[in-house]
């Protein structure tokens, strides 16, 4: 009996924890309870002047340690995707692939706060605000000074992170909105493994090389 209400304590002490969560608190439980997950995602563009910009909207899934696939479906179709290793970037109207290691290409960016395994605080300096509209709000700033980003928030709505505003070096600030948050504890293989198509232009940063893709081999 003793045990019992032993472990009762601990159990109503984690709930308490839980709903009492901040901006940061939600953050660091998402970053260490959530291995994968997919959803889907709208974007847009806010200029300096204020003027919204681009829109785009498309899906997203990851699994950590690293790897996410970002698809950007409309306007135009655009996929981000990480094996762990390296990241591609694949632009279909350029017909381009770019490759880049992935530990340069994710620090200090939005992607390594929501999919990133490495010690948050030592990539950001990260503060509460108040919750506001039914989330609580986490701002992030780059500990690198050579960031393509000086702010992120992060809205917390039952524990799952569903609004993003990213403000970047030149002015411009992005809005995101993800939502349909499924858990995914494991994932297909295929799932972040990139091939580029036959004939677009790849360029490969881990190797120092700009070349065709081979031709699709028959089977």
């Amino acid at each position: 009996m003793i045990k019992f209400f032993k472990y009762l304590s601990i159990f109503t002490l984690s709930i308490s924890e839980v709903c009492n969560a901040g901006g940061i608190d939600e953050l660091r439980l998402f970053s260490q309870r959530v291995s994968g997950a997919q959803g889907e995602f709208s974007q847009s563009v806010i200029g300096r002047n204020g003027q919204t910009g681009k829109t785009s909207s498309g899906d997203f899934s990851f699994q950590r340690p690293g790897k996410f696939n970002w698809q950007i479906k409309k306007p135009f179709e655009q996929r981000i995707v990480s094996d762990g290793v390296k990241l591609f970037i694949y632009d279909t109207d350029l017909a381009q692939v770019s490759i880049r290691p992935l530990g340069d290409a994710l620090a200090s960016t939005p992607a390594a706060l929501l999919f990133g395994t490495q010690a948050l605080d030592r990539l950001f300096e990260l503060k509460d605000e108040t919750p506001a509209d039914g989330y609580q709000w986490v701002t992030a700033i780059p500990k690198a000074k050579d960031s393509n980003f000086t702010r992120i928030r992060i809205g917390f709505q039952d524990h799952w992170p569903t609004q993003m505003e990213i403000a970047d070096a030149l002015g411009q600030t992005s809005r995101l909105s993800l939502k349909n948050w499924r858990s995914m504890e494991s994932a297909p293989e295929d799932m972040f493994r990139f091939v580029p198509p036959p004939g677009v232009d790849v360029m490969d940063a881990t190797q120092n090389s700009k070349r065709g893709a081979p031709p699709a081999q028959k089977p």
